[in-house]
């Protein structure tokens, strides 16, 4: 709907760190301004991702370039894309041929606040689009999900857990949050999972999940499996309930967390990673077999 009648730029080349083209990104344009990005596989043509928002190439990346001057002045600077987890920049010298890799999404020594998706927000308010629950003629898409990101000490099963709990919070069960602090409860959730390195297995992130809801509502929240398939999250969804993504060696996520908490159409559906506020839109049939698990956090059981 936001996009209707607007305007796409020129193509822009991604690249893995073996310098061979990885994707495509487009940037979806209001006058000069960007409120949506999509990215295309270059060998079949087909869409993998898009968003409401800039993609962390823009605005984002520039922030981070700036606070970095020292190690980009006179370089060549590659964007590489190794998936919505890790978006990463080269920095090169031209003479000797070397080069410097930056996880920028993920570099915890430079603190940067951008609002990515401001543009879009303001656009969404002229055209009288609301965002709290989207019903559309072929899904749904819930927007009360939290939005706290992967960032220094914060592992992706943590986050994801919170921003689960977020929505929750914010529809009817307040004292999930327990200390009103997002790194207290983020750590207070790492450790009842017991993350250790990033890394969170799947039975102890729902063990975890449980013993953290179970301080405040005691027997109120059960989180368990969902059969891996559309209509799981469909089902969910419909019920007004998001849940989490576990990926397992996904060619782009790698092994990692996020929250769903929406659908389209023709299997695409929709999640939030940690790297900023954007809602991602994802294959289902392209994801499929690199989800390991699927989760569920509802009340009442």
């Amino acid at each position: 709907m936001i996009w209707n009648g607007e305007k796409i730029s020129e193509r822009i080349n991604l690249y893995n760190s073996d310098d061979q083209l990885s994707a495509y990104l487009y940037n979806i344009l209001h006058g000069n301004k960007i409120i949506g990005y999509v990215i295309v596989d270059p060998k079949t043509d087909k869409v993998v991702e898009y968003a409401l928002g800039q993609s962390p190439y823009s605005d984002y990346l520039s922030e981070y370039i700036k606070a970095k001057s020292d190690k980009f002045n006179n370089k060549k600077i590659t964007l590489l894309y190794d998936g919505p987890s890790n978006y990463v920049v080269a920095a090169g010298d031209e003479k000797s041929k070397s080069k410097e890799i930056f996880d920028f999404t993920y570099d915890s020594s430079v603190k940067l606040s951008v609002d990515t998706s401001k543009d879009a927000k303001n656009l969404l308010k002229t055209k009288n689009i609301t965002t709290n629950v989207t019903t559309l003629s072929s899904g749904k898409i819930l927007y009360n999900v939290g939005t706290e990101q992967v960032v220094g000490n914060r592992s992706c099963g943590p986050v994801a857990a919170y921003n689960l709990l977020y929505f929750w919070a914010h529809n009817g069960y307040p004292k999930l949050l327990i200390t009103g602090n997002a790194d207290n409860d983020i750590a207070q959730l790492a450790k009842d999972m017991g993350t250790t390195v990033g890394a969170t297995p799947f039975l102890w992130y729902k063990n975890g999940l449980n013993q953290y809801t179970n301080r405040v509502y005691y027997g109120q929240f059960y989180t368990g499996d969902l059969v891996t398939s559309y209509d799981s999250i469909k089902n969910e969804i419909n019920n007004n309930r998001p849940g989490t993504v576990l990926y397992l060696l996904h060619p782009y996520y790698g092994s990692h967390y996020v929250v769903f908490m929406g659908y389209t159409t023709n299997y695409w559906y929709v999640v939030h990673d940690g790297w900023n506020t954007n809602d991602v839109y994802r294959d289902f049939n392209y994801d499929k077999s690199y989800i390991s698990n699927l989760a569920y956090t509802i009340w009442g059981m």
